[in-house]
């Protein structure tokens, strides 16, 4: 009976037990909330090696996670057998550099609350010059065939540089190889928009990275294609307006300056603003050369490896298109119907010589070498740099710092220059037979390029009275002065005509000037001057005139003449008017003052 009633009150207190946790909702779950509080002990970041000069604080620092963590440092100097504790409890260690401390060695062992440990890595302390880039690189832009360099600025110690390359359109960094301070390479189409960077390590291990720069080729002159990305068309032209198609047409860029004409190739015609008005919406056509600053053109590399053209007057406005239309447009990197794809075709037009210090370059007919050597057209361009530098030492001026001989299409005249263009043009068919009778003569300089170069020395000059007289004056001190040839085009091959003797051409193609001006004759009259009072005179004429060019050179034709011949006379101490007998110098003052 007994043992029923235990049986049963037992039962009944199992029975009242479940009540009892159904009814207060006995917390069973409050045991493993418990549990999930607790933070696992573990180094979430490791120290490194600190570097650090003397005198100043070395910190190693790392991170941690856990409950109630200490933290116990242990160091070992460079000469020590054993680490010994430090006294140290932070959760970094610190100490000023000293010359005892160096190479120290030092680890923190990390301690929770459960009694759990952790170990972080053993770093060293070294003095020496912290690892630092004090100068990031930037992006870089050259033309073709020029050397493009990033460069930075780092201190540090036995440093090692590691390059990263990735050419437009790759999916990854390559490593380039390249271990020197400042990358550099030969720019071509294939490193246009190569992004770079550097990785520099120190000897003791640590290591530090540049920021990423772009590899942008800058165009130069020549001819090109242009495509644009968004409309899938080309830049192309109609008669005189600019138009987008689908099949290419090419574009021949002149220097000039540090701009560039927009010529329709294989014609006169370049890109221009309609009335030289600068604002959204003005239309861009094709035009004869002026050689305002307003057909000129700035073509801007971007980031994508794209060209815009922007206007050399306002470079906030570039070429665009609208409703299908060429216009000026405000330049915005967001609208990619203003960039342009380029691809260099000159090749395919003609042969390009560049002097010595590239400041002269001949464009001649791709054919050009079956009547003059290669080797031949190099020393023409080398003798035409120094004519130039000749030209500039009798005047004291220059006009430009690249002159381009285009020689290579049809022309209206045998040569002319433009004011204010640094091109001199001429006839393909010309220049073909020109240099044929060119490699037969000895140290012939040729004439007719000579012949506009001086013109080039003329343009808004205080001693321009008559400017086809003055530039045959000043290509005779051009050859004296170098022992060079040449010969006007209307002799043959076998006739040359040595430094100072170029004065029998003039002779033999004068008619002389009493009655009617000739500019032979009267070239052939200074130069007779010159050959009684040399060059000397003449030089310090120009070189007044140079110097005092705003005043004398807004006067009339026949005041710049007498103004010539008086400091001629001054400086030559002979009077140079009694070399022209009455009736050739009215001859002259007639034909100024009708001019």
């Amino acid at each position: 009976m007994i043992k029923k009633i235990f049986k049963n009150s037992l039962s009944f207190i199992l029975v009242l037990l479940c009540v009892v946790s159904v009814c207060f909702a006995v917390p069973t779950t409050q045991i493993s909330v418990s549990a999930a509080k607790r933070t696992t002990l573990k180094i979430t970041k490791q120290p490194t090696a600190v570097v650090t000069k003397k005198g100043a604080t070395a910190k190693v620092t790392f991170s941690a996670r856990g409950d109630k963590l200490k933290y116990t440092w242990y160091i070992k100097d460079a000469k020590a057998k054993k680490f010994t504790k430090a006294s140290c409890t932070k959760k970094y260690y610190q100490v000023k550099m000293s010359a005892s401390r160096n190479k120290r060695q030092v680890y923190c062992l990390v301690k929770d609350k459960y009694g759990k440990s952790v170990k972080t890595k053993t770093v060293t302390l070294y003095m020496g010059t912290p690892l630092k880039i004090t100068k990031q690189p930037s992006s870089v832009s050259a033309t073709e065939g020029k050397t493009a360099k990033v460069s930075f600025s780092v201190r540090g110690d036995s440093l090692k540089y590691t390059w990263y390359y990735k050419n437009a359109g790759a999916k990854k960094f390559t490593k380039s190889g390249y271990t020197k301070e400042t990358f550099q390479t030969t720019m071509s189409a294939a490193c246009n928009g190569r992004q770079v960077y550097c990785v520099i390590k120190d000897k003791y291990g640590k290591s530090v990275k540049t920021k990423t720069v772009l590899l942008l080729k800058t165009m130069s002159a020549g001819i090109y294609t242009f495509y644009n990305a968004k409309t899938k068309k080309y830049l192309s032209f109609n008669n005189n307006s600019l138009t987008l198609s689908k099949n290419a047409k090419y574009w021949d860029l002149k220097e000039s300056g540090n701009s560039f004409y927009v010529y329709a190739n294989n014609s006169d015609l370049l890109l221009d603003i309609d009335n030289a008005y600068i604002a959204s919406g003005t239309t861009v056509k094709l035009w004869q050369l002026t050689g305002y600053d307003v057909q000129k053109w700035k073509i801007k590399v971007n980031s994508n490896g794209t060209y815009s053209f922007l206007s050399a007057v306002d470079n906030k406005y570039c070429l665009g298109f609208k409703n299908g239309k060429a216009v000026l447009q405000k330049r915005s990197s967001s609208n990619t119907a203003q960039e342009w794809k380029a691809v260099n075709s000159s090749s395919k037009f003609y042969r390009s010589v560049s002097s010595k210090n590239k400041i002269i370059e001949l464009q001649l007919p791709t054919n050009i070498t079956n009547v003059i050597s290669l080797s031949r057209l190099q020393k023409w361009a080398n003798d035409l740099e120094t004519a130039y530098n000749s030209f500039y030492q009798l005047t004291s001026y220059k006009p430009y710092k690249k002159v381009i001989v285009e020689a290579y299409k049809p022309c209206n005249y045998i040569g002319y220059v433009i004011d204010n263009s640094n091109i001199i043009h001429v006839d393909k068919d010309f220049i073909y037979n020109d240099l044929k009778k060119m490699y037969v003569r000895q140290n012939d300089w040729n004439f007719c390029v000579l012949h506009e170069m001086g013109h080039m020395f003329d343009n808004e000059r205080a001693w321009n009275f008559e400017t086809e007289m003055m530039t045959d004056l000043k290509l005779s001190y051009v050859l004296e002065k170098n022992g060079a040839s040449a010969a006007p085009s209307e002799f043959g091959a076998e006739t040359a005509f040595k430094g100072k003797d170029i004065i029998k051409a003039f002779e033999i193609l004068g008619s002389g000037f009493s009655n009617s001006y000739d500019i032979y004759s009267c070239t052939e009259r200074f130069l007779e001057i010159k050959n009684d009072i040399g060059w000397t005179p003449f030089n310090k004429t120009f070189r007044y005139l140079q110097s005092n060019n705003k005043s004398i050179a807004s006067l009339s034709k026949q005041k710049r003449f007498e103004k010539f011949v008086s400091l001629l006379s001054t400086y030559s101490g002979k009077n140079i008017r009694s070399y022209f007998s009455n009736a050739e110098w009215n001859t002259i003052i007639r034909t100024l003052s009708n001019s």
